[in-house]
């Protein structure tokens, strides 16, 4: 059995689709949200910053297929302390020997 790779997203992952440093990355990673190679975490308080967010950002979350994504309660400090352990380790994971993301193999 597959296993899709569940990814916590907090808005800042959202705004990089529209950074120039970050945008090919944070694109190419929504790309994997569309198709269901990955599932996107969001928390209750990444949804809750995102209503404030510019319509662009809005849209992002508008085409992503009601089962790309989940909701996940959370917390403050639950946030700080994932993005902290797991952001180094996400990017290691997801890239390949070329530096493009790429879901992880069976």
């Amino acid at each position: 059995m597959n296993r899709i790779l569940r990814v916590y997203c907090d808005t800042s992952v959202f705004g990089g689709c529209f950074d120039e440093e970050f945008s090919e990355d944070s694109i190419r990673l929504f790309d994997h949200f569309r198709s269901g190679t990955m599932r996107l975490l969001l928390s209750t308080i990444t949804l809750d910053e995102l209503t404030g967010a510019p319509p662009r950002i809005l849209d992002l979350l508008e085409t992503l297929p009601p089962e790309s994504w989940e909701l996940v309660e959370s917390s403050p400090e639950y946030e700080t302390c994932v993005m902290r352990t797991s952001k180094r380790a996400l990017w290691g994971l997801l890239r390949d020997s070329t530096g493009s993301i790429s879901p992880p193999r069976p």
